[in-house]
């Protein structure tokens, strides 16, 4: 075979690549730009309602992150994976929804069986979110669907009403209290330093001790 025609069967095979890339993220890219009509229209003609964009982001990530019930339902009639997960965060569509303060999505997605007691990749759950949300809706959907009042993040183990504390969600916090929530919980100290870069560390030390050590041609 010639040069000029393996050029053509690569040109060939790199299209059908870059085509099959575009067709498998067409109902998450319909998503994310809002547009119903075109996610609906992909799904009757079979598309993936499962298709995810290089950061993990499925179309139910971007109807919820929208706060989109009526995209929500549609793609819950679908049977869609409400499980699935970003790359970064391992956020879920629920998380999303909660982070964001949506309420009707929240509740919608709770009544379809998305998991409550989920976490991201920092412990942080959807009711830890939907509480610094201060959305009332979305806390008493998740506590209804047997979400865990008393759940601790890994990072500093705040709960649900600290994290509405910490943004003032009076009413958010109210509901939690009558939920059971420990009013008295606290958090764990955590040494800042041992979360920063070491090589950070290093140069605030050596700051330090050349601050200390007496100068140069001192008497």
């Amino acid at each position: 075979m010639s040069g000029l025609a393996w050029s053509l069967v690569g040109a060939f095979a790199l299209s059908a690549v870059l085509s099959a890339s575009t067709v498998s993220t067409a109902v998450a890219d319909a998503a994310m730009a809002g547009d119903r009509a075109t996610v609906r229209a992909l799904l009757k003609d079979g598309a993936d309602v499962n298709s995810a964009q290089g950061d993990g982001m499925t179309a139910l990530h971007w109807a919820a992150m929208r706060g989109d019930l009526e995209m929500t339902e549609m793609l819950l009639y679908a049977g869609v994976n409400m499980r699935a997960t970003t790359r970064l965060g391992a956020y879920t569509p629920l998380m999303l929804a909660a982070k964001n303060g949506h309420g009707p999505v929240v509740a919608a997605l709770v009544k379809a069986g998305a998991e409550v007691a989920g976490a991201n990749t920092t412990g942080t759950t959807p009711l830890m979110l939907a509480a610094a949300s201060g959305d009332v809706t979305a806390v008493s959907a998740l506590l209804e669907g047997g979400a865990d009042v008393h759940a601790k993040e890994k990072a500093m183990e705040q709960t649900a009403i600290m994290f509405a504390a910490a943004f003032n969600r009076v009413e958010a916090m109210q509901l939690l209290i009558a939920k059971g929530a420990d009013i008295k919980a606290h958090t764990k100290v955590v040494n800042l330093t041992s979360l920063s870069d070491p090589r950070e560390e290093a140069f605030r030390q050596a700051q330090a001790q050349q601050a200390a050590a007496p100068a140069a041609g001192a008497p």
